[in-house]
């Protein structure tokens, strides 16, 4: 029984240490962008990465105790993740997500997918290219 509760703070601790890890690192593309993006006149871009960013801080913050979440919201946060990466990244950036019905309320690790897509961008995409912020 012991054992068991050790595994699961083990894991909770592993899943706070990979939120803690990502977040500056996209915070830092996302302000820089934001920055580029006044800086050339593109304003109304600017507020769309400034709205967007503090919607997903509110949803990191919202769910900072939680460990599992429905497929569906991870989903969601995905996407709106992907639209701030879409802006700073233009036409080089076109992402897909395809999820079959039946697995939307499936329970998975909170903030599972999103270093998954920052990784694959930020090791398959942003080496390529010329970036809004990088």
């Amino acid at each position: 029984m012991r054992a068991s509760q050790l595994e699961a703070q083990l894991s909770e601790a592993r899943l706070q240490a990979l939120k803690m890890q990502l977040q500056p690192h996209f915070l830092f593309n996302a302000l820089h962008t934001i920055g580029q993006l006044i800086r050339t006149g593109q304003d109304a871009l600017a507020v769309r990465v400034v709205a967007g960013l503090g919607d997903l801080l509110r949803r990191v913050l919202d769910g900072a105790s939680t460990q599992e979440v429905p497929l569906k919201q991870e989903l969601e946060f995905l996407r709106s993740y992907l639209d701030i990466e879409q802006i700073r990244f233009g036409e080089r950036l076109k992402a897909v997500v395809d999820a079959e019905a039946e697995t939307l309320d499936a329970q998975v690790p909170y903030l599972i997918l999103q270093p998954l897509v920052e990784n694959a961008i930020r090791h398959g995409i942003a080496p390529r290219s010329t970036v809004v912020g990088c």
